[in-house]
């Protein structure tokens, strides 16, 4: 996908499973192997009189983001990765595989205002400006940062804090995950049924995470500044030896954006996505009594105690 200084967008490719937002796929040409592609660019007509800001690529999904903050959502729905409340309804292509033809604008996310979109192979993120994230999708690796239980619960805080230098220039800092640099290497073909909730996909990574295209954390020049930002990068601990992700309190797919509880506690403000994982940059974790005492209850220090309000001097 290209997208234009004027917010339009562009589709060219492969196209079985309604990725490039053209409508039905059988009405599209069809390459060697024949299956739908479109040989050259061609703009997306049905989102004409939106701005978009931002795109993102999944295997067989696209995401796009306007500048009023809305998400629209097109290709492959089998795995909950567009975020629809009902794909019952959509056309199937000829591997049985439910797709949304045309860019939709995801209901789910109406409420929010989205400032950031991120897709993984089948699976999708979006941050919110108050810098809540929510993800959707498949999660067979946990990449939807999603748990039904408190089985595992060191496993939900041992994410390792990687700070950096604060970003202090005005233009910002983009970032990608190493799932995208490593399609440019002689990686061999990986099996992704697990992961993926039964599916076999293997797909790219979100786009450009920022203002200027990719870039890298090593772009940022070291500073003294205390105020630094924060990468959260999970797990650092090797799971248990159990034999399903349901052992591990996992939801295999998720259909509706669903919030990443486990960072309510810190305001996001950066996401990335590779394959089947994420990151993440938070905002730099403040020193205050609401800090602690949130530390607290989820420590489990306190039970059945009710707060009226905070007072200082």
């Amino acid at each position: 996908m290209v997208l234009t200084e004027s917010g339009e967008i562009y589709c060219f490719g492969g196209g079985s499973c309604g990725q490039l937002g053209f409508g039905d796929i059988f009405k599209m040409p069809l390459d060697v192997d024949r299956c739908p592609f479109m040989p050259v660019p061609k703009k997306i007509e049905s989102l004409h009189g939106l701005v978009i800001t931002q795109l993102a690529c999944g295997d067989s999904h696209s995401m796009a983001l306007t500048k009023e903050g809305y998400v629209y959502a097109w290709g492959e729905a089998t795995l909950g990765q567009l975020g629809l409340d009902d794909i019952r309804d959509l056309p199937k292509n000829t591997e049985n595989k439910p797709y949304q033809p045309y860019p939709t604008r995801v209901q789910a996310l109406s409420n929010k205002k989205i400032v950031a979109i991120s897709c993984g192979e089948t699976h999708t993120m979006a941050l919110t400006d108050s810098g809540h994230l929510y993800s959707f999708g498949a999660n067979g690796c946990g990449q939807l940062g999603q748990y039904q239980n408190e089985y595992d619960k060191k496993r939900r805080e041992s994410y390792e804090e990687i700070t950096f230098p604060k970003i202090t220039n005005d233009h910002g800092v983009s970032f990608m995950s190493g799932f995208e640099s490593s399609n440019s290497l002689n990686s061999s073909p990986r099996d992704s049924t697990s992961r993926n909730g039964g599916d076999s996909h293997r797909g790219g990574s979100d786009s450009n995470k920022g203002p200027h295209g990719q870039g890298d954390l090593n772009s940022m020049q070291p500073n003294q500044d205390e105020n630094s930002n924060v990468a959260m990068v999970s797990p650092l601990m090797s799971p248990p030896p159990l034999q399903s992700a349901n052992d591990y309190g996992i939801e295999t797919i998720c259909q509706a954006p669903k919030l990443v509880k486990s960072l309510m506690h810190r305001k996001v403000i950066r996401i990335s996505s590779g394959g089947v994982h994420n990151i993440c940059i938070v905002e730099s974790k403040p020193s205050c009594i609401l800090t602690d005492v949130y530390n607290s209850f989820m420590n489990s220090k306190f039970t059945d105690i009710v707060f009226k309000g905070f007072f200082t001097t």
